[in-house]
């Protein structure tokens, strides 16, 4: 489709999608006396939560583009 936004998501990401990318943070910790502010497992369902109950004002508040099936809510 012409002048359509391009996709994030690309066809070769799928082979990778199921890997187990382990986090070991403790270089930042000790390098750049950085630890993160956030914890995934506790802000995942509160994102997941405020998606639910509002998705097209979270996709405005985080700048995202709307998804085809939520333009036609607008």
């Amino acid at each position: 489709m012409p002048l359509a936004e391009d996709p994030f998501i690309k066809l070769w990401m799928n082979n990778f999608s199921d890997d187990h990318y382990a986090l070991e943070i403790s270089r930042a910790e000790q390098w750049l006396n950085w630890r993160p502010e956030h914890s995934l497992t506790e802000t995942l369902p509160k994102m997941v939560r405020a998606l639910r109950r509002d998705p097209v004002a979270w996709y405005r508040e985080h700048d995202l583009s709307l998804p085809a099936d939520l333009e036609t809510h607008v």
